[in-house]
């Protein structure tokens, strides 16, 4: 799967790119917050995470920086959605698939999120 060029914004500590797959097929967003220090961020991190247990299956990682959650949707009928949130130290990230033939396996969002919390300050 190839994307377009991504669309990036920014508004205080956060930052968001979102690329699309060719023909509108699948939309891979990352969101970035940085917050002021670690426990700001920690407070923080279970708003960034708007995945209600109604719609999706929630799996957490808790030995996976300092917490992530993987999630994905629950109907199968429903576009594929899902991807990973991550708390790492005084940041947290959301890499978010969407509209996808199919959403990566846990490993590969694991393995993207270590890149992402790789490039973190």
């Amino acid at each position: 799967m190839s994307y377009n060029a991504s669309v990036a914004s920014a508004s205080g500590g956060s930052f968001q790119c979102n690329f699309e797959g060719g023909g509108g097929s699948t939309i891979l967003n990352l969101a970035v917050t940085i917050e002021p220090d670690a426990a700001t961020a920690k407070a923080q991190y279970p708003a960034s995470i708007p995945f209600g247990a109604n719609s999706y299956l929630l799996g957490p990682l808790p030995n996976f920086a300092d917490g992530a959650i993987i999630f994905r949707s629950k109907n199968p009928n429903a576009p594929k959605v899902g991807g990973i949130v991550v708390l790492a130290g005084k940041a947290f990230f959301i890499i978010f698939y969407e509209f996808a033939r199919t959403i990566p396996s846990d490993a590969q969002l694991k393995d993207a999120a270590t890149l992402v919390k790789g490039r973190l300050p």
